[in-house]
C-alpha cells in the first residue's frame, strides 16, 4: 500500500489521527494519503497536529477544503514544525475566519512562514490555494517573502489569494533570490500589467524555474478593463513566455 484515497468520506478526525500513527507501523512504506474533503474542522487540525511530530511515512497529505478555519490552520501548522517526514502537504482553501477574530490570521501565516523556515523541514512541495471564502490577501507576501532563502521547495501553487501586484511584487523578488523553485502557480490573485512586468523581468535572473503557467484568469480580467495598453500586455506575456521556454531548453 502506497497510495490511500479517503477523500470525501467524512471520517472522523480521531479515526484519521490513528491512521497516521499506524502508518508507521511499517518503515519500509512511504504512504500518500487523500484526506480532502472531510470536514474535518479545528478537532481534526489539533489531532492531526498532536501526533504530526511522530508521523515517520507519509511523505504526501492531502488536507485541503476540511473547514480547518485560521484557527485550525495555525493549531495544525505549529504542530507540523516538528515533522521530518512529509514533503507534499497540500492544504488549499483552510483559511478562514470562523471565529471574527483576527489574530488568527496572522498566527496561522507565523506558523507557516516559520514551518517552511525549519532546518528540519522536509516539504518539497505545497499547494496553498485560496478560493472565494479563502483568500490570504495580504498576508500571501508573508508566505512568499519566506520562500525566498528556502532551498528546499521545488513546487508552489498560491492561486486563489486575491494578493494583487504587490503580492507579485513580492513574488518577483522571491524568484530573482530562490534557486530551488521549479514549478509555481498564481493564478486568478487580481494581479495587473505592473505584477506581470515583475515577475517577467524575475526570469532575467532566475535560470532554474521551468513551470509558471501564465494566470489566465487575471490576464483575462486585465485585457478586459478600461485604460489597459493591451499590446503591452501583450508583450510582457510574450517575454514571460519566451524566458520560461529559455529555461526549459536548458
Amino acid at each position: 500500500l502506497s497510495k490511500l484515497d479517503i477523500s470525501f468520506t467524512n471520517i472522523p478526525p480521531e479515526v484519521l489521527r490513528d491512521l497516521c500513527l499506524a502508518a508507521n507501523g511499517d518503515h519500509r512504506i512511504s504512504l500518500s494519503i487523500d484526506a480532502s474533503n472531510n470536514n474535518l474542522g479545528i478537532e481534526g487540525a489539533r489531532l492531526i497536529a498532536s501526533v504530526a511530530a511522530s508521523i515517520k511515512n507519509i511523505e504526501m497529505l492531502d488536507l485541503s477544503d476540511n473547514n480547518f478555519g485560521d484557527q485550525g490552520m495555525a493549531i495544525l501548522l505549529e504542530g507540523l514544525w516538528n515533522n521530518t517526514s512529509i514533503s507534499d502537504l497540500r492544504i488549499s482553501r483552510n483559511f478562514k475566519d470562523n471565529t471574527g477574530k483576527s489574530t488568527y490570521r496572522a498566527t496561522a501565516v507565523k506558523n507557516l512562514v516559520q514551518l517552511l523556515g525549519s532546518d528540519s523541514t522536509a516539504l518539497e512541495v505545497l499547494h496553498l490555494c485560496g478560493g472565494s471564502n479563502s483568500r490570504l490577501k495580504e498576508f500571501t507576501a508573508a508566505v512568499i517573502d519566506a520562500l525566498a532563502n528556502n532551498s528546499k521547495l521545488t513546487e508552489l501553487d498560491i492561486s486563489g489569494h486575491a494578493m494583487g501586484n504587490k503580492g507579485a511584487i513580492a513574488l518577483a523578488k522571491t524568484l530573482e533570490i530562490n534557486h530551488s523553485l521549479t514549478s509555481v502557480r498564481y493564478d486568478d490573485n487580481a494581479i495587473g500589467p505592473v505584477g506581470l512586468q515583475n515577475i517577467k523581468d524575475s526570469l532575467k535572473s532566475n535560470k532554474i524555474i521551468k513551470n509558471i503557467p501564465l494566470p489566465f484568469s487575471d490576464i483575462v480580467k486585465v485585457r478586459s478593463g478600461q485604460n489597459v495598453d493591451k499590446d503591452q500586455v501583450c508583450k510582457i506575456l510574450t517575454k514571460l513566455d519566451a524566458g520560461l521556454q529559455m529555461n526549459r531548453n536548458k
